[in-house]
């Protein structure tokens, strides 16, 4: 996997612009012609359950996610997911509760039993350490929130799960801040980061 990163994203159609960048680095790297004709277009697809892909260049997989400033994207010729969140406690504080008490209320809602124990022992690190995962496994799999988040879990003995069965997961080194995790149906292998700019 090559992993994009910008960090001073402003949202809109920059992300497009952004995405557009990497494919045309990946694809370059990797001496990914389109599948058409020498003058294909970058056309955004959506496959069922609406995840994105590139009609004219199917050999290339992607992931992209952002959080505050940051956006990445991840791109490699086997289907994945990732996901980035701002470790950010004043984000979860809520109507006067605690960081503590709101992520254990969304823990409660979205999370299965063993994550939920999970963030009881980890508190903050292990809430986005569980959601970032969540998250990359339902992007993996296409099914965005639709999926029950509550109908799988990404902690095993008492531990992030490293396999969700049939798929890896991994930590994301993004960005001092922020926490981010890869799901793939294949061991996570960092050929490079790459920073982009506009």
């Amino acid at each position: 996997m090559i992993l994009y990163k910008h960090t001073d994203f402003t949202g809109g159609s920059m992300s497009l612009r952004l995405l557009k960048q990497a494919i045309e680095d990946y694809a370059g790297r990797k001496a990914i012609a389109p599948s058409q004709s020498p003058s294909a277009t970058f056309v955004l697809a959506k496959g069922p359950g609406g995840k994105p892909y590139l009609a004219d260049f199917p050999k290339i997989q992607f992931s992209v996610s952002h959080s505050k400033k940051l956006w990445v994207c991840g791109i490699q010729e086997e289907a994945l997911g990732i996901d980035v969140e701002w470790v950010d406690p004043s984000r979860l504080q809520h109507k006067g509760a605690s960081a503590e008490a709101r992520f254990m209320k969304i823990a409660g809602r979205f999370f299965a039993v063993a994550e939920q124990n999970y963030v009881r022992e980890q508190g903050l690190a292990g809430f986005y350490g569980v959601w970032v995962r969540k998250e990359a496994y339902i992007k993996y799999k296409g099914t965005g929130i639709s999926e029950n988040l509550a109908s799988f879990s990404v902690v095993s003995d008492d531990r992030l799960a490293a396999y969700a069965a049939p798929l890896y997961l991994a930590e994301l080194g993004v960005s001092k801040g922020a926490i981010g995790a890869y799901c793939s149906s294949v061991p996570m292998t960092m050929e490079a980061v790459v920073s982009l700019n506009l």
